[in-house]
């Protein structure tokens, strides 16, 4: 008798922080964060809190297969500062900023 296997799902939105010195277009990643919610109201609430006020621009990706480029998040600019102790570190900040609807469904082996 096979027991009924239920799938979860829910709204993920994925961050990758790059930093680059304040006179450099030379970004690193510095941090990735996820975070779920239940709705994709909840998710667009956090976004909308998160960057109020911040100009965003669209982020894509290319498929080489297809030839085919589709947006996949939006892209937010700003400085940012360390102010926790002196001197205070200056830097320019992009944060890649992407929204998935996840589905898992567990596979029994």
């Amino acid at each position: 008798m096979e027991s009924e296997i239920k799938s979860s799902h829910h709204w993920e939105v994925s961050i990758t922080s790059n930093g680059a010195d304040l006179f450099s277009s030379d970004y690193n990643v510095f941090n990735e964060e996820n975070k779920r919610f239940q709705t994709k109201e909840g998710a667009l609430a956090f976004i909308k809190e998160k960057y109020k006020g911040l100009k965003r621009e669209a982020m894509f990706i290319d498929y080489i297969n297809t030839n085919e480029t589709i947006q996949i998040g939006w892209m937010y600019k700003f400085r940012n500062a360390d102010w926790s102790h002196a001197p205070v570190k200056k830097w320019n900040q992009q944060d890649w900023v992407v929204l998935n609807y996840v589905t898992k469904t567990p596979a029994l082996y």
